[in-house]
């Protein structure tokens, strides 16, 4: 998701953010028809390589879930709410305590 500008009152920080079309991907759970075959490995590589993306500038999303996976108007995958995002120390491989997950979208591995 792209910045397009930035300014600041007395008060606030504000940010104009590029529009996406598309929306939250879990809006389309509910008003769509099930996604196609083709249309799911799409979002499942493009997320993949996103998320392979960030690994590989180690930083960890923190906060990944259907809300955060916004649609272009093109249908291409674009993450956001990088609030819960962790960076990591060249050789830290765990978080501990850092990430707060919602326990709808937490890997059952992780509890």
């Amino acid at each position: 998701m792209q910045q397009i500008q930035g300014f600041q009152d007395e008060q606030r920080l504000y940010f104009v953010m590029e529009y996406l079309h598309g929306g939250q991907i879990r809006n389309h759970f509910s008003t769509e028809k099930p996604f196609s075959e083709q249309q799911a490995k799409q979002y499942v590589a493009t997320i993949a390589m996103g998320i392979g993306y960030l690994h590989s500038q180690n930083i960890i999303h923190g906060h990944l879930k259907p809300g955060s996976i916004l649609l272009d108007q093109d249908g291409y995958v674009k993450l956001t709410s990088f609030n819960k995002a962790h960076m990591l120390e060249q050789d830290e491989f765990q978080v501990k305590d850092t990430l707060e997950s919602n326990l709808y979208y937490t890997a059952i591995e992780t509890l």
